[in-house]
């Protein structure tokens, strides 16, 4: 987060000089340019915090599958019927910086756990399914 503070810093000079060079064309040169720099860094943002304070809950409980994702006071809750829940499995790639656990449920998929080691996004696959009632 800090490092992308001091880029979106240094990313605002670039507006601040076309300004102070030709102040009549402001609107239309540095303010575009201002504005996709914030959208960056508001992303860049919203992406720190996650990574640095969010969690995840799952509960299986009255015949659904709640996820909810917390990153300080931002909140996330999304629900699949586990009638409708058709497939849990354990998605490991090679590289294994993005194990993940997917459901597949009526029309959409859900990527629950965000960097998980491999043995944890396997357990957790294997749990769920059982929780679900769903046989491997």
């Amino acid at each position: 987060m800090c490092l992308s503070t001091l880029a979106f810093g240094l990313f605002c000079s670039m507006p601040r000089y076309a300004l102070l060079r030709n102040p009549h064309d402001g609107l239309y040169a540095a303010l575009p340019l201002f504005a996709l720099g914030l959208a960056c860094y508001v992303l860049a943002l919203a992406i720190g915090v996650w990574g640095a304070f969010g969690v995840e809950e799952i509960s299986i409980e009255a015949g659904s599958l709640r996820r909810t994702c917390t990153a300080l006071k931002w909140t996330f809750v999304s629900e699949v019927r586990t009638a409708d829940i058709t497939e849990i499995r354990a998605i490991t790639p090679w590289h294994g910086l993005d194990n993940t656990v997917e459901v597949t449920a009526a029309r959409k998929q859900l990527r629950i756990g965000d960097r998980l080691l491999h043995d944890e996004a396997l357990e957790l696959a294997k749990e769920m399914c059982h929780a679900v009632g769903l046989t491997r």
